[in-house]
């Protein structure tokens, strides 16, 4: 799905492009998600449309927050290179998960080609694409804290006791099923 007709003042574009990969974790490099995967992909997706990936960016850490040293190494490419102005990725979570890089990326006027979803977004997108990439974008944050808070959920009920015989509750604590004997009292270890 690559647009690689003319930019907004009339130039031809480069077929120059920039490719970003990352993984949260280490462990997530060796569980499927690879960031040799990724470039394996963005490459094939370059080949097949005629675009040369100019530089690789490859960030192994979270999105959660900005501040990624790759990522800001590829926005300061980007600020210094203004032939270049496309960048592909594998998919929206991969790139980010926080709304300052969105609109970092944004305020880049570049055109981003999010591989696996199908989509090129640009500042001459659709209103609805840009609509429904936010909401992408709101459902991947939202995805990362739901697995933060089950994560700290399931480490806190490992600290909640009943304050009457001292057995484990289990689940979350305010909704806790206890197992052990009839009066319940929250005590924190």
């Amino acid at each position: 799905m690559s647009k690689l007709s003319t930019a907004n003042d009339g130039a031809s574009k480069s077929n120059k492009v920039l490719a970003y990969a990352r993984v949260s974790s280490k462990e997530q490099d060796m569980e499927g998600f690879s960031i040799a995967a990724q470039q394996k992909l963005l490459q094939a997706y370059a080949s097949g449309n005629g675009l040369i990936i100019e530089k690789e960016f490859i960030d192994v850490e979270t999105a959660k927050a900005s501040g990624r040293l790759n990522f800001n190494e590829m926005v300061n490419y980007l600020k210094k290179h203004p032939g270049i102005r496309t960048l592909l990725v594998e998919k929206t979570d991969r790139l980010y998960r926080n709304p300052k890089d969105w609109v970092l990326l944004d305020e880049l006027n570049i055109e981003i080609h999010l591989v696996k979803e199908g989509v090129v977004l640009s500042q001459d997108s659709k209103s609805s694409e840009k609509f429904f990439h936010g909401i992408k974008d709101a459902l991947s944050s939202r995805q990362r804290k739901k697995l933060r808070r089950a994560k700290n959920d399931f480490a806190f009920s490992t600290l909640v006791r009943c304050g009457h015989c001292g057995c484990a509750l289990s689940g979350d604590p305010w909704h806790a099923e206890h197992r052990g004997c009839q009066m319940c009292i929250l005590t924190a270890e």
